[in-house]
């Protein structure tokens, strides 16, 4: 640059410091989709985990109170979720209501649903999974941000309904969507194996 004039100069040097810039910039981007790639590697693996930590304590659990408790409790203290219920099937067929709730007592979560009945689908209409909004301002004193139900199937046979609140209002994103409805197929495989027991024991 030295060798030039000062005007030649200056323009060589804003010319060589535009490349340099543009190539820490490709560089920059570069590293940061490699990052990105890497976090969603390392949380397909976290979900992979979870799902087989959740298999096998699922699996080695044959009684069918225990299953269903078991079930919620997983999808609270390994999902992320705050509250999570099961719907029974049989529901609608019985005096009360059957249904097995964590992340909330009992009372709290029928108070909450006696202001959204919608919140409890007909198990036996539901086929596919339910991802709602859930308005905070609807209702004085509740915390939740969003609501899911998916389907409990086994062997195409609807069992019952997993449902699900979060305080994160963009909680159930596609992927986490997957690794829910992944969640409820397990629980039913261990539904169904815990029914398939206890007829077992009763025969």
């Amino acid at each position: 640059f030295a060798l030039e004039s000062k005007n030649d100069g200056l323009m060589l040097l804003q010319t060589f410091m535009a490349v340099v810039t543009l190539t820490a910039l490709i560089l920059a981007a570069a590293t940061r989709e490699r990052q990105k790639a890497a976090e969603a590697l390392r949380q397909r693996a976290d979900d992979l985990s979870t799902l087989n930590d959740s298999s096998r304590i699922l699996l080695d659990i044959f009684e069918i109170d225990s299953i269903y408790h078991t079930i919620c409790r997983l999808a609270v203290t390994r999902l992320g979720l705050d509250v999570a219920w099961i719907e029974n099937r049989n529901r609608m067929e019985v005096g009360n209501r059957q249904r097995v709730v964590y992340g909330a007592t009992p009372d709290a979560l029928e108070s909450l649903l006696a202001k959204f009945p919608k919140l409890v689908p007909l198990v036996q209409d539901i086929s596919a999974p339910i991802i709602e909004p859930f308005d905070a301002s609807r209702a004085s004193g509740n915390p939740y941000e969003a609501y899911a139900a998916f389907p409990l199937i086994f062997s195409n046979r609807l069992i019952g309904t997993l449902c699900l609140l979060s305080r994160q209002k963009c909680f159930f994103t596609s992927d986490n969507q997957i690794l829910l409805q992944s969640y409820a197929n397990l629980a039913a495989v261990a539904i169904q194996n815990s029914l398939l027991f206890d007829e077992v024991k009763r025969s």
